[in-house]
């Protein structure tokens, strides 16, 4: 069983559409009297980029890519559920995505990964814990050393998703199409502490 954990970000890749439209005018071939058309003005509508959401893009790509940078294996699938995935981890922590391109929300995991005991079956347990939120996901992997890929077993309501290598670039690129897609992070709240107290 290959050591190295990759950790899983969901993502969607946004693509655009460039549309461009070429004119012509057929010319007589006798003129006999040429005009000039009055020069048509055109009035747009300048508008200005807001400062702090350029600042505010600017630095979370930033920690995106700083964040990438750290990790040594990036994976990517899509559930059975039809979430995009993207996993990268260095064996000590980890970041996975998940993007519901359909549904419009993302939820994203990073920090400390724990890595279970290969079973019998050839199954890894693996939790990562969210250094923001102190949520954590937990799942297992298969790993098919042959093809290098992972199985993501998430559990009934996730579903499973095999996992295949691509670049720190693709993964960077896509997270980033996610953030601009202006998709809702649901990974928001804290997880939940229980309160002991002890009577007197």
């Amino acid at each position: 069983m290959k050591k190295r954990i990759v950790m899983l970000m969901t993502a969607a890749v946004l693509s655009g559409a460039m549309l461009t439209a070429c004119g012509g005018k057929d010319v007589p071939a006798e003129v006999t009297e040429t005009e000039t058309p009055a020069e048509e003005t055109v009035e747009t509508e300048e508008t200005t980029a807001d400062p702090e959401t350029e600042v505010a893009g600017d630095a979370a790509y930033a920690a995106v890519k700083g964040s990438l940078d750290t990790m040594t294996g990036y994976y990517t699938g899509v559930s059975t559920a039809g979430e995009t995935i993207y996993w990268s981890e260095n064996g000590n922590e980890a970041i996975i995505v998940y993007y519901d391109a359909a549904g419009g929300k993302t939820a994203s995991f990073a920090g400390p990964e724990t890595i279970g005991e290969v079973s019998e079956a050839g199954e890894v347990p693996v939790s990562v814990t969210d250094n923001e939120t102190g949520n954590t996901i937990n799942f297992l992997l298969t790993y098919d050393a042959e093809n290098d890929l992972f199985q993501f077993d998430m559990g009934d309501e996730l579903g499973t998703a095999i996992l295949t290598a691509c670049t720190e670039d693709e993964m960077y690129d896509d997270i980033v199409g996610i953030i601009n897609s202006g998709a809702e992070e649901v990974n928001t709240e804290e997880a939940a502490t229980e309160e002991t107290t002890t009577e007197e």
